[in-house]
């Protein structure tokens, strides 16, 4: 291993030149007990959700004006479209769901506080 000059693996800091961080939490809010990752992975999701509804309701108002070029009933009297309409919306309901329910679990499992049986059980189901 190739150690940069001035990175020097032996060298000792003399004590207190590195000042001691503080863990204490200063806010206590739901948002603050979520890890950055978390809150990221949260966010870019609760985007898309935003995205897929935006385009469904988009949809759904161009079925209601639209006709096929070759003429007839408009594509909300469509059964076969009906049907995608529907599964697109529980698909969506759904995906809100499981988004709300994640975020809430971890919220809840990341404001534990650990103790020794739960960690004995984490080290043990590695």
């Amino acid at each position: 291993c190739i150690v940069p000059r001035g990175m020097g693996r032996d060298q000792q800091l003399p004590p207190g030149a590195v000042p001691e961080v503080e863990t204490e939490r200063r806010e206590s809010g739901p948002l603050y007990r979520l890890s950055p990752s978390v809150a990221y992975q949260a966010g870019f999701s609760a985007v898309a959700l935003g995205i897929a509804r935006a385009m469904l309701n988009d949809f759904i108002a161009l079925a209601g004006r639209k006709t096929p070029a070759s003429g007839g009933a408009p594509l909300r009297d469509n059964s076969v479209i009906q049907a995608r309409v529907a599964a697109s919306e529980a698909r969506l309901a759904s995906m809100r769901a499981w988004l709300m329910i994640a975020t809430t679990i971890a919220v809840r499992l990341r404001s534990l506080k650990p103790t020794p049986s739960s960690a004995a059980c984490a080290i043990s189901a590695q």
